[in-house]
């Protein structure tokens, strides 16, 4: 995955705010790829995810006159994501699965297979809400207090919730300890914000 300079993306932000259509087309070039990538996990096909994913960003150029200045355009991106998806379902979210993820390469990280099957099997057992939180935490690099923001959610039950997450992956597997290390490597190779 490409780093994304979260300082740049502010500067593009204010930009667009002022009509700059330049600046909107470098936004959405910077976050597509996260984007799809969030949204296919509610989605099981390709076009559905596509779909919201051009409306959120539709519905974001049409009302700029009205955006407020963001301290973090990926997770405001995020989150506007979320709740297009949450409109187009018009029910709750009940399966948040953990696919292969393009945008961390496990075999760049030395890691084989068997261990990437492990932890996604492990993955899987969690609530959709413990899935949801990893997925952002660890394999986005997204902070407690932005997941906090995204979600709509106490910060301390962000670290509730992912603490809880973690107590049950190591109840479950056999060798959590290489796997909690890897989910603290990903989160470790993400840039700091």
């Amino acid at each position: 995955m490409a780093k994304v300079n979260e300082n740049s993306q502010e500067i593009n932000w204010l930009k667009f705010l002022e009509n700059d259509m330049s600046a909107f087309h470098e936004i959405y070039r910077e976050n597509y790829q996260l984007l799809f990538s969030y949204a296919m996990r509610f989605h099981s096909d390709k076009p559905s995810a596509e779909d919201c994913l051009q409306n959120m960003f539709l519905n974001i150029l049409n009302s700029r006159e009205k955006l407020p200045v963001v301290k973090s355009v990926r997770a405001y991106l995020v989150k506007s994501l979320r709740n297009q998806i949450l409109n187009s379902k018009r029910s709750k979210i009940e399966e948040f699965p953990l696919i292969a993820d393009s945008e961390f390469d496990f075999k760049k990280k030395g890691l084989n297979e068997n261990v990437y099957k492990q932890l996604t099997e492990l993955i899987d057992k969690l609530s959709p809400r413990e899935r949801e939180l990893v997925y952002l935490k660890y394999f986005h690099g997204f902070r407690s207090t932005e997941i906090s923001g995204l979600l709509d959610i106490e910060y301390q039950t962000v670290r509730n919730i992912l603490a809880n997450a973690i107590t049950k992956m190591r109840k479950l597997g056999d060798d959590v300890l290489q796997l909690l290390f890897i989910l603290f490597e990903i989160e470790n190779s993400k840039p700091q914000k």
